[in-house]
């Protein structure tokens, strides 16, 4: 249950911050601002060489740059929102769809994926009976396992940390995969 609240939680600012990208897209001088000031940026050598840095430890939360970070995204959000707008044909040449058969130019594109994460977090909510097996079948698992290790917490604990350091590596995997396709998607 707290999990489900967290998880709501972070879709409430989620949702937040895509309205006010969205807003912010809308805006054409605010965005050419933003393209300018972004390729300014990248035009500078030293500039490029630390954001490659940048990149390397942005898992680390005290080299992150929150004004960049939030640069990047709204550039993200506003080249998803145009593509999604001008809904291009998915066969070469890409062209896109006629203006009778596409979205308005003022689509809240922001709104949309709110209600797109709210119906993923009901689904996410709805638990069915596998997903209680299998609680079930690991909640047996660890309790075999503290029984093999003869009541030895500190071994359970070592393969608890051994655990979590996995799933943290996975984790880093995930994101950075997801990352570059994002990156393939935007460029």
């Amino acid at each position: 249950v707290l999990e489900v609240l967290l998880l709501v939680s972070d879709a409430m600012h989620a949702q937040g911050l895509w309205l006010e990208m969205n807003r912010a897209c809308t805006d054409p001088e605010y965005m050419n601002t933003l393209y300018r000031k972004r390729s300014k940026e990248i035009n500078s050598s030293f500039r490029l060489k630390f954001r490659r840095f940048s990149s390397y430890v942005s898992f680390l939360p005290h080299f992150q740059s929150k004004t960049d970070e939030l640069m990047d995204e709204l550039l993200l959000f506003s080249g998803l929102r145009e593509e999604f707008i001008l809904e291009r044909s998915v066969e070469p040449p890409f062209d896109p769809a006629n203006s009778i058969n596409r979205a308005p130019d003022d689509f809240n594109f922001g709104r949309y994926l709110a209600i797109c994460l709210g119906d993923c977090l009901a689904q996410f909510v709805e638990v069915e009976l596998p997903v209680w097996f299998f609680f079930m079948a690991s909640t047996v698992l660890f309790y075999g396992l503290v029984i093999a290790v003869g009541n030895d917490f500190v071994t359970v604990a070592w393969i608890w940390a051994a655990l979590g350091w996995l799933l943290l590596m996975l984790h880093i995997f995930l994101e950075t995969h997801v990352h570059n396709i994002l990156k393939g998607f935007a460029a």
